[in-house]
Parts: structure tokens; C-alpha cells; sequence
């Protein structure tokens, strides 16, 4: 008999072990049971309105391009929250926190539909999310460090609707059953391999990197031929919640530097609402998440939309990531003009 998304969280429910109280542990069971409706819903609207909710109707606080799918997205999802342990929401999709009700102990941040730009091809899209303790006021609530996160998820829309999901015990994967809508266990504890020859990264923006990224990418097209000692296959879905189904499965690194054009240079991706939930996941799986040197959950944001670099997978691959970081943007040196770190002169 499967063992469902509720049934795996009324056993956690009445353990004793980690750092969440018995009342806290309620509330983030009744938190994420609303988050997974709110999933349910976002996936039903994706199959029903996608091409035609896929228009442009504005920007984000950031300036990026802003669907009609993504706006009601999250209304979906605020609806979900409205009768919920979540008094402040923090999306994505406003400038400024969204508050429900102060006195509610909990916040959640979320991007509530990660990759839109791949609805009208049907692509891998997806719901990304996080939970914290209310702290002083709304905005502080929100800028929380990863380290502070009490669950963390992501939803990812495909073939299957799949929900990585941790409460800080390891990371679990459940499947969506299309006939009677009940996230089911699939994977329990899952481990993300140490090794692997994957790596996803965005190669057409290669010439804005510093040369220590620019090093790297030439070390893995040369494959066997360098003293890597074995090739390397490249993949780029453009949505960050299949990027990291993948890993979780398959292992392998993302990586999404900052680089020297305008509004690039900390990265692209957000610190409080995509990097950390994806690195509390890869944590609770054995993986690592770093900016390309420093880890992502001891990070104290400074803003709701803070951008970063964002570097997560397999260990071993992100150390070897961190090894070339530091190497100035945009400038040229003999030393790594032609010739790869891992290569001898």
C-alpha cells in the first residue's frame, strides 16, 4: 500500500528528534498540506490554460517578463494560504511582503511558478517554496538566512507531477496520482551521487564570464583529453526545478555564475525564494550548494529579490566549481588565455 504525502507527515508529526517543537511541527504539517493544494491547483491550471495564460502582462519588481499564468499562479497559492499557520507570504511576484494575518507564527517565500517562459513549449515548470518562524515584522520575517528554513520544496510539472520536499530529516520525492490527486512516496531519503559527468550551465553567455568559469567550461568540453580524464555531457532545461530533479536523480552540477553584463554581475537567481530552498533540499541529499565559494544558507539576505550566484549538485563537482572562482571578469592573462587550471603549460 503507498505510503502518501500525508500519511509520511503524520509520522513526522509525532517524532520527537530535530529542533521543531511538537506545536511547530503541526503547523508546518498544515503549512505544507496547504502548499501541496496549492500545487494541485497550479497544475490543473497549467493543464487547462497554459497557451493560452503563456501572454506577457508586465513586470516583475525586477524587471523580468510577468505572465498571466504567473499572476494567477499566485492567486492559487495565496488562496491555498488564506486559512493557514502562514501570516506573511513572500513572493516572487510583489515587491513588498504580502501579509495575511500578523499574528500567525509562519512565513512562506516562494516563486510560485518557476520557469513560465516554458509553458507555451511544455517544458518543465514548476512551484518553488520555503517555510520559516514569523520573527519581529513582516520584511525581517522574510529576510531570513537558509540555515533558519523549516522545510523546504519544490513541485515540478511533467510527464508526472513530482514535490521534492524536506522538514530538515533528508530529502523525500512523492508522485502526484492523476486520478485521485494524493502525493505518494516515491523516493525515501534520497542521496544525490558524489560523482557524476553532468553539468548544466548556460553556455551562450560565455564570453561575460571570468576566466576561472570560462576555464572550467573549456576543462569539461575537453573531456578525456584533459586531465579531467573522462567527458562530460552539458544539459539546459531553463527552469530551475528540472535542473534540480535531474541532479537529484541523475547527480551532476548546475551552475549560474554572475558575469559582467548589466544586472548580472551578483548573479541571476534569488537568494531567499529559489537559491535557499533549493539548498536546504541538497543539503538534506548529501549535495553542496555554494554562490561559487561561500554556502548559501549561512548567507544573511539583504533584500526579498537579492540576487546570487548559484552553484549546487554533486560534492565533488562543486568543489572542483570553487577552485576556479575568483578570477577577474572581463580581463585577459597569458596564464589562462589559451591553456586550461588543469592542464600543464
Amino acid at each position: 500500500m503507498a505510503v502518501t504525502l500525508t500519511d509520511r507527515l503524520s509520522d513526522w508529526e509525532g517524532t520527537q528528534a530535530g529542533s521543531a517543537s511538537m506545536v511547530d511541527r503541526k503547523l508546518i504539517v498544515q503549512t505544507i498540506e496547504k502548499l501541496a493544494e496549492a500545487s494541485i491547483g497550479i497544475g490543473t491550471l497549467l493543464a487547462r490554460e497554459a497557451l493560452t495564460l503563456g501572454r506577457a502582462v508586465g513586470k516583475t519588481p525586477e524587471g523580468d517578463t510577468q505572465k498571466a499564468i504567473d499572476v494567477q499562479a499566485e492567486e492559487v497559492l495565496l488562496s491555498a494560504l488564506a486559512n493557514s499557520p502562514v501570516g506573511v507570504v513572500g513572493s516572487e511576484e510583489q515587491d513588498d511582503p504580502i501579509v495575511l494575518d500578523t499574528s500567525r507564527p509562519l512565513v512562506v517565500v516562494t516563486d510560485p511558478l518557476d520557469g513560465s517562459d516554458n509553458v507555451d513549449i511544455n517544458a518543465p515548470v514548476g512551484l518553488i517554496f520555503s517555510i520559516y518562524r514569523t520573527l519581529e515584522s513582516p520584511l525581517e520575517s522574510l529576510l531570513q538566512p537558509g540555515s533558519n528554513q523549516l522545510a523546504a520544496g519544490v513541485v515540478i510539472y511533467g510527464p508526472m507531477t513530482l514535490m521534492l520536499l524536506t522538514v530538515g530529516q533528508g530529502t523525500d520525492l512523492y508522485a502526484l496520482s492523476p486520478v485521485d490527486q494524493v502525493y505518494s512516496l516515491a523516493e525515501e531519503q534520497m542521496q544525490i551521487p558524489e560523482h557524476s559527468s553532468t553539468f548544466s550551465i548556460n553556455s551562450s553567455n560565455y564570453r561575460y564570464w571570468s576566466l576561472g568559469y570560462q576555464a572550467y567550461y573549456k576543462d569539461l568540453l575537453a573531456g578525456a583529453d584533459s586531465e579531467r580524464g573522462r567527458n562530460f555531457n552539458t544539459r539546459w532545461l531553463g527552469a530551475l526545478v528540472g535542473e534540480a530533479l535531474r541532479i537529484f536523480r541523475r547527480g551532476g552540477v548546475y551552475i549560474y555564475p554572475g558575469d559582467s553584463r548589466d544586472g548580472y554581475t551578483h548573479g541571476r537567481l534569488r537568494l531567499v525564494y529559489e537559491a535557499n530552498p533549493i539548498a536546504m533540499l541538497v543539503k538534506e541529499a548529501g549535495g553542496r550548494t555554494t554562490d561559487g565559494i561561500n554556502d548559501i544558507l549561512s548567507m544573511n539576505p539583504r533584500g526579498l529579490h537579492q540576487r546570487v550566484p548559484l552553484i549546487f549538485g554533486s560534492t565533488h563537482e562543486v568543489d572542483i566549481v570553487g577552485s576556479y572562482d575568483g578570477l577577474p571578469t572581463g580581463s585577459r592573462s597569458p596564464l589562462f588565455a589559451d591553456r586550461s587550471l588543469f592542464l600543464s603549460a
